[in-house]
Order: C-alpha cells, then sequence, then structure tokens
C-alpha cells in the first residue's frame, strides 16, 4: 500500500485498519436465465493498474489511494458487458484527467470506450460478411451493456453511469441506516427520459400479457403487464447503453438521438457515517427494498456462525434477490444478478 494515504473512517471516527485496506467483495448469480451476461470489476489499489509513464504524464500522485469498482449488466448478448469488463478499467487508467478530474476521466472513458466497442464489433460484422460472403449491416452484433463506474480517490467517491445498474451509500445514524442512491436510472420508467426520447421521435411500448385473476375470481383471465415498457427503435428497457448500436445507427434504421450512451455522474465525500457502498445490476435493485436491503446485509454481519464476512453478505445479498418473491409477482424469471460491496466501517 501506498507510504501515506487518507484512511476511510469508520463509524467509530477511527480509521478502518492500520494499512487502510478496504474490505470488498462481490457475487454474481445467473438467476433464471439460460447464460450469465453480468460483469463487474473489483480494484482495490487502482495505482497499479495505471502505466508507469502515466504517473508523470499526467501528473499522478502514487500516495493517493485509489480504488476501482464497477458492474456491466448486458443484455442481448454478454460481448458488450465481458468486453468492457476486460477493458474499460485500462481506458480509464490512460485518461488525462484522471488526477486533475476524476469524475470527467470516469464520464469521457465511457464514451470512449462505446466507441472503441463499435469499432471492436464493426470488425466482428466484417468478419461475418466475409464468412456469409455479402455486405450486410445488420451482421453487427446487437449486444449492450448498462454500466455503473466509480473511483474512490482517498475518501472521495466518483461515480459515472449508464443505464440502469446502480450504486447506493449506506450510512448509519444510531442504530438506524439509510440508503442513498446516487446514480440515475436510465430506464423506460423514468419520465424525463421518457420525454427526452419521445421528443425525438422514438417510442414506448407496454406489453400485455393474460393471468388467471386472484380470489374471488380464480377461473377468469385478467390482462396484465409484462414488465416495463419497452423503447423503440432497439426495443430495449434502458433508454442510455453501452453498445446497442441496432438501435442508435441510421443504417441500421435506429435513431441517433434516442437510445444514447450520454452517462450521468456524481461525487461524494465519505464520512464516517458511511459504513458500506453497494454496487449491483437491476437483478437487485428491481426487487430488493431499502430496508430488506440494510436488513439482508445486516443479518449476515451478525450471523458469525454461517457468515459474519463481507464475502458472505455479497453473497447472501445477491441470493436474496435471486429467490425473491416479486419475480413471481412480475410473472418473470429471475435476471442475472450481480453486487459488490464494500464496506466502509467496522461495523455495519
Amino acid at each position: 500500500m501506498p507510504a501515506t494515504v487518507v484512511p476511510i473512517l469508520g463509524f467509530d471516527g477511527n480509521p478502518l485498519s492500520e494499512n487502510c485496506e478496504l474490505d470488498v467483495a462481490s457475487y454474481g448469480n445467473m438467476g433464471g436465465r439460460p447464460y450469465m451476461e453480468d460483469a463487474w470489476v473489483v480494484q482495490v489499489d487502482f495505482n497499479q493498474t495505471i502505466p508507469e509513464e502515466k504517473f508523470a504524464e499526467n501528473g499522478i500522485d502514487k500516495s493517493v489511494r485509489r480504488a476501482f469498482f464497477a458492474v456491466f449488466d448486458g443484455h442481448g448478448g454478454k460481448r458488450a458487458s465481458m468486453w468492457l469488463k476486460a477493458n474499460y478499467h485500462l481506458i480509464l487508467a490512460a485518461h488525462p484527467k484522471l488526477a486533475s478530474d476524476p469524475k470527467a476521466a470516469l464520464r469521457e472513458s465511457l464514451i470512449q470506450a462505446d466507441e472503441q466497442l463499435l469499432e471492436h464489433f464493426q470488425g466482428i460484422r466484417s468478419t461475418r460478411q466475409k464468412e456469409a460472403g455479402n455486405q450486410e449491416a445488420t451482421l453487427l452484433p446487437k449486444d449492450g451493456s448498462t454500466a455503473v463506474v466509480s473511483l474512490l480517490v482517498n475518501n472521495h467517491l466518483y461515480v459515472s453511469n449508464t443505464g440502469d445498474s446502480a450504486l447506493a451509500i449506506i450510512s448509519k445514524k444510531g442504530r438506524s441506516r439509510r440508503v442513498h442512491q446516487l446514480t440515475v436510472d436510465h430506464g423506460t420508467e423514468n419520465d424525463s427520459e421518457m420525454e427526452r426520447m419521445k421528443a425525438v421521435g422514438c417510442t414506448f411500448v407496454q406489453h400485455k400479457g393474460k393471468r388467471l385473476a386472484g380470489f374471488p375470481f380464480c377461473c377468469r383471465l385478467e390482462e396484465v403487464d409484462i414488465g416495463k415498457p419497452r423503447a423503440y427503435p432497439g426495443g430495449l428497457l434502458i433508454t442510455r447503453t453501452v453498445g446497442d448500436f441496432h438501435a442508435r445507427l441510421e443504417e441500421l434504421d435506429g435513431n441517433p438521438k434516442g437510445i444514447v450512451c450520454e452517462p450521468s455522474d456524481c461525487d461524494i465525500e465519505l464520512d464516517s457515517s458511511c459504513v458500506a457502498i453497494v454496487l449491483a445490476s437491476d437483478g437487485v435493485w428491481d426487487v430488493v427494498s431499502n430496508k430488506e436491503l440494510c436488513g439482508n446485509i445486516a443479518d449476515t454481519y451478525s450471523d458469525t456462525l454461517e457468515g459474519g464476512t463481507t464475502k458472505a453478505a455479497a453473497k447472501e445479498l445477491v441470493e436474496f434477490a435471486t429467490m425473491h418473491d416479486k419475480w413471481t409477482q412480475m410473472n418473470a424469471s429471475a435476471d442475472n444478478t450481480c453486487a459488490i460491496l464494500v464496506k466502509l466501517a467496522k461495523k455495519f
């Protein structure tokens, strides 16, 4: 670890540990889906990722602690999320504003990653066109991904996101815990996002289905909404994304001003009231309430026989989400789900 760092303060106001190590764990579950499209990255010492020449070139102080956490929720395939897992942190590490303006570095690196992903997909399309013996533009992969990326610089947390994966801070005052979501959900239930897209010619469709009515009308079918509205062109459940070029490129009948990559960003100075950071895909946020989130994590930490560790708490949270009864209520199989839990205090 660096010789001089500003430690995260625990709930008691004292440093988390003498060597300032962060207690971090992650976990993922495929849920009821046929394969896994979620991806995540945890780098407790992000300075090790930064190319040596960039420290002097970009004015980066090695004594400053940097930690990086990210969740990428893929859809339409796993190419986009896995590419982001392999490449985004490298783009960020080389960004010229990493030290001077971390929030801008996170945001601009996402946009740069989106551009590089398009180049990567165009390469795949070229290979497919050669194999198929035609020049069909539709051979471009349709994979896309959400992204929530964060950089902890000493005690200051910088966040950027596109899509509906989210980051939240859990704070504690006395015995009461509160969840503060820092990210903006770019989904089809966000009214401002829907209005933005409608203004440029996009449409939304709420798909319907049938199910047996409840008591006392148990033998009657009733019409119900199936999931969230879908945005067109594209048929997506999110309004901002990395990838999904079939919905965004004019050559593929997409709308360049509709579904976009442009991220939202924020930052916060962590203090002794902050006990945890949670990053997760919508497989958690769609079904787990704030009260359940805090209670589930607290219960695992207090269970010294079965858990008591951050690793156990991250796993229990994801498994609790995939088994949640809301999936049955929504007439859906559990989504791919992943979460990163960063414990900031000695006692949650």
